[in-house]
């Protein structure tokens, strides 16, 4: 959403509709949002999905953030996502509706599930 399609021309996007599917049909974090009811008119779902998809790959991928602790993993180890980590990181994504409490639950739910699994 914040470049132009012909920018990205060649590479491999994926879409909430690309998402892979769980054994229920959703992806874990469409599951989730579902569940946590994280959203209110819809509008903004698909990109905070994504969004929050990307999130918790960079953290897991031991990319800090503006509010990871000095003192945290070294570089390289995954970033525990709290939610104010999860703010942080999901703060380009406006939702109209104010889901906010309810999105960063659903991100910890399903951070939380990859971290155990």
């Amino acid at each position: 959403c914040l470049s132009l399609a012909v920018a990205h021309s060649g590479a491999r996007i994926t879409t909430v509709e690309g998402l892979p599917r769980g054994t229920d049909g959703l992806h874990p974090l469409q599951q989730a949002f579902l569940d946590r009811d994280g959203f209110q008119c819809g509008y903004c779902t698909p990109g905070q999905i994504c969004s929050a998809l990307g999130v918790i790959a960079e953290a897991a991928g031991g990319h800090p953030s503006h509010v990871t602790a000095a003192d945290g993993p070294p570089p390289g180890e995954p970033v525990p996502l709290t939610a104010d980590e999860i703010r942080e990181r999901m703060s380009g994504n406006i939702c109209r509706c104010a889901a906010y409490p309810h999105i960063v639950e659903a991100i910890e739910d399903v951070a939380g599930a990859a971290v155990t699994a």
